[in-house]
């Protein structure tokens, strides 16, 4: 099996790194840049992220196991159906008053499709930085 993967997706935000973690952290914030995605924000908290569009879906889910407030997010997580998980950090650091948010995914080497999930992933995550990168433009988060 050739190993694939981690999915590393980083992107400077012209926002505090408070700012960036409360778009994160809160709901209702949460919610206009990441709408299909809801969780418990303690350690061990449940995590889910559900979406149907155009006869397509994702029913993901998984257990909060990183939780420094403010810096870091970590969770493991896996589609319905799949016997393995990917883990997921999500990391902020302060830097001049703007933040670098890094998001890594690994574990998709047990998957037959792994090529497909790596490249799935890293379009999802770079998508969500857009809407949030935007989100936190418009004076959303």
């Amino acid at each position: 099996m050739i190993p694939v993967g981690p999915v590393t997706v980083r992107r400077r935000l012209d926002a505090s790194r408070e700012r960036v973690w409360f778009a994160l952290a809160d709901p209702e914030i949460r919610a206009t840049w990441w709408p299909d995605l809801s969780f418990e924000l303690t350690s061990g908290g449940a995590l889910r992220e559900f979406w149907e569009e155009a006869g397509l879906s994702r029913d993901a889910a998984g257990k909060i196991d990183v939780l420094v407030v403010g810096h870091a997010l970590g969770f493991a997580w896996s589609e319905s159906g799949d016997r393995s998980q990917t883990r997921v950090l999500i990391s902020l650091v302060s830097d001049s008053g703007e933040t670098i948010l890094t998001i890594a995914e690994t574990g998709f080497d047990v998957f037959p499709d792994a090529a497909h999930r790596v490249r799935a992933s890293h379009e999802a995550w770079e998508a969500h930085l857009d809407d949030l990168q935007d989100a936190l433009a418009e004076g959303l988060a």
